[in-house]
Order: C-alpha cells, then sequence, then structure tokens
C-alpha cells in the first residue's frame, strides 16, 4: 500500500489497503508523540513516517516533534543498526 502510495497510484489511499495505511500512520503518530524525544523509527516506520510528514506538520506544535524524529533517526542510521531493523 505504501508504494504505490508513493508511486501515486490513483486510488493508492482509498479501499482497504488506504485505510489500513492511514491507521498505521495514526498508530506511528502516537508512538512517536507518546515519546517524543526519544522514539527511534524503524526503517520500516521512518519510510511511513515520511510518507506522512506533512500531514503530521499540518499542526504547527508537531513540527519541532517531526524534525526531531527524522533527525534522530539519520542520527542513528547504520545499515546493520537498530534504524536499519524493519
Amino acid at each position: 500500500a505504501l508504494n504505490a502510495a508513493r508511486n501515486d497510484e490513483k486510488g493508492a489511499l482509498e479501499g482497504p489497503d488506504g485505510e489500513t495505511l492511514k491507521a498505521a500512520g495514526s498508530e506511528l503518530w502516537r508512538k512517536v508523540e507518546r515519546d517524543p524525544d526519544t522514539y527511534l523509527l524503524s526503517r520500516d516506520e521512518f519510510a511511513l513516517f515520511n510518507y506522512f510528514r506533512k500531514q503530521y506538520e499540518k499542526t504547527p506544535s508537531n513540527v519541532p516533534i517531526v524534525k526531531k524524529a527524522v533527525a534522530r533517526f539519520w542520527d542513528n542510521y547504520r545499515e546493520d543498526g537498530p534504524a536499519s531493523k524493519t
């Protein structure tokens, strides 16, 4: 579903796959929001987070949380490290 949405295929966020993707994006945001200073995204989570990033940033108070989460991912990214786990 994420690949279809990324490729902007018509209806990517419609139907069951779209609902699943939206639900996963919402759940991921709740995880980050619960622990905004320490939550470390996995590679798969980061891909999903990045897809929904603009949506998360629509709320101005979320912008610093988003920026920290992205920076923390890249600061900890290693091909064999925690941020690489799927």
